[in-house]
């Protein structure tokens, strides 16, 4: 009998140690780290997500194809915008540097009318509009042969002026000078005044003339060289004999290109003639 209680015993013991093991071995899979399987899995996923999270930022920095049309479209709306508002710009700016100008020698030219009783003397034969202005206006003093302005800025022989048909076979000198001693009633008299070097050019031949600032910015040139010392020459026009918009006075004016268009500055309109 003892022999068999010994060894149903002996069953027992073995069974709640092999239990005991058998929990225990649950228990420490429960409590330590995770099977490999699952290990993997979760390390998939976490890779997935962040080749997610990369395309998605990718996709946010980048742009799309209509996106990109979207742009463009805008910036040639702009430009269409920006570019004639800039031409109307230098188209304004062109055409007041002229007229302020014009009107500088206008006033002198009336100026000069109110003290002489006349107009200062033309030179409608010249086919370039090359005359007298600058001289009449600047007042002279002539000594011999030689004239000089009041300003002793320029002489100008008057033995060249006859040699040279700028003022036309008819030309004698100028009117606006002191001759000699002279009284006050002959003495010469400045009436331009703020001329800029730009306002004046000079002839291969050496006489000064009025131009405007702004030159003639064409491959053909409206004075040729020479008589012009430079193609962009651009001198003011003046007519007092006869004149035809302005019968009871003068005709002065001036062509100016703007943006490949022939702009008149005159004194006969407010305008701007665009030929």
């Amino acid at each position: 009998m003892k022999s068999v209680d010994a060894e149903k015993e002996c069953r027992v013991s073995s069974v709640d140690r092999n239990g005991g093991d058998k929990r225990q071995v649950s228990g420490a899979m429960g409590r330590g780290r995770r099977p490999a399987g699952a290990r993997y899995r979760q390390l998939i996923s976490h890779q997935s997500a962040l080749v997610t999270g990369h395309s998605t930022l990718a996709t946010r920095l980048a742009f799309t194809l209509i996106e990109l049309l979207v742009v463009i479209a805008i910036m040639a709306v702009l430009a269409a915008l920006i570019i004639p508002i800039t031409g109307a710009v230098t188209r304004h700016k062109l055409r007041s540097r002229t007229k302020t100008e014009m009107r500088l020698i206008e006033s002198a030219i009336e100026d000069y009318k109110t003290k002489k009783g006349y107009y200062p003397p033309d030179n409608p034969g010249n086919q370039f509009g090359f005359n007298q202005l600058y001289y009449e206006l600047s007042g002279t003093t002539v000594n011999g042969t030689v004239y000089t302005t009041l300003d002793g800025n320029t002489t100008l022989d008057t033995s060249m002026i006859g040699a040279n048909p700028i003022y036309g076979k008819g030309f004698r000198g100028f009117v606006n000078a002191t001759k000699g001693a002279g009284d006050e009633g002959m003495a010469a008299q400045k009436f331009i005044r703020e001329l800029k070097p730009a306002q004046i050019a000079e002839t291969k031949a050496g006489v000064k003339i009025l131009v405007g600032s702004v030159g003639w910015d064409s491959p053909v040139p409206k004075v040729p060289v020479p008589p012009a010392t430079t193609p962009k020459m651009n001198p003011f026009s003046y007519v007092s004999t006869n004149p035809t918009n302005n019968p009871k006075s003068f005709d002065l004016w001036i062509d100016i290109l703007v943006q490949g268009k022939t702009n008149r500055v005159c004194n006969w309109s407010e305008d701007v003639i665009v030929l």
